[in-house]
């Protein structure tokens, strides 16, 4: 990972760019305090598949009845 001041981002941002299209992450210092990571953006190519995880989770048939009042109340304090 590359470490650049905010100077050398400034007089540079064309080189700086190309290497993050290379897939270069670079990290943006200002007073050696790191405070910006620039990276490429990437999307996501894996579609999901519509039922995938069918059957390895389980919910409760009541999982949406209201809080009894003794919870409520807490968020109440």
């Amino acid at each position: 990972m590359l470490e650049v001041t905010i100077n050398e981002i400034q007089n540079n941002i064309d080189v700086f760019l190309s290497k993050i299209k290379n897939g270069e992450e670079i990290v943006i210092k200002d007073s050696n305090n790191p405070i910006a990571k620039l990276m490429p953006y990437k999307t996501s190519k894996n579609k999901r598949i519509l039922g995938k995880e069918n059957g390895k989770i389980w919910m409760s048939d009541d999982f949406d009845a209201p809080l009894p009042d003794s919870i409520i109340g807490d968020f109440y304090k």
